[in-house]
């Protein structure tokens, strides 16, 4: 595939969905897509509301660059690829040369890459995270959770209290609905 479609690829969700974000209120995402041309990841462009809220997704890049670790500073509801577990590439059915691009720069990002983007962004007090864009043959919605829920424990996140996570379903869009923090 080259560059250029990579970066034309559809998204999953629509621009302009209404979106509730983590703190019960409405919001409406109405920013353009921004591209990271230098590895072609997807991103929805942060949105704000009145309250102050700031909701992000991103889809399809291989590494968190610094151009996208300040896009996700601050979100209140973000949806982030967790697209494979290593060894459930390694191990799977596609052949070696999808393996390699899935895990390049250019790719998708791991449940690994996607907690340490969690761990490294500047979190706010209570945040949502729906894990989405997760691979049917390369992931299971249990590693995701052992995964990315184990290295924010050990990260200092409290799940609950300053985060709430979610999965995104394959092959369908995100519903992008929160809950107030209690």
């Amino acid at each position: 595939m080259s560059q250029q479609s990579h970066l034309f690829k559809t998204l999953d969700f629509q621009v302009g969905q209404l979106a509730e974000n983590a703190l019960g209120l409405a919001a409406t995402l109405t920013t353009a897509c921004v591209r990271d041309y230098t590895i072609g990841a997807k991103i929805i462009a942060p949105s704000h509301n009145r309250n102050e809220s700031r909701n992000t997704v991103i889809t399809d890049t291989g590494v968190i660059t610094d151009n996208i670790l300040h896009r996700l500073d601050g979100s209140t509801l973000l949806v982030l690829e967790a697209n494979y577990d290593p060894q459930m590439l390694r191990f799977g059915p596609y052949q070696p040369f999808l393996k390699q691009r899935v895990a390049s720069d250019e790719g998708h990002l791991s449940n690994e890459m996607a907690a340490q983007a969690l761990l490294m962004m500047k979190r706010p007090d209570f945040m949502q995270v729906i894990l989405a864009h997760r691979s049917e043959n390369n992931n299971n919605p249990v590693l995701v959770t052992q995964t990315i829920g184990q290295m924010l424990v050990d990260g200092g996140v409290k799940i609950g209290p300053e985060m709430k996570l979610q999965h995104g379903q394959p092959n369908e869009i995100v519903s992008m609905q929160s809950v107030r923090k209690n």
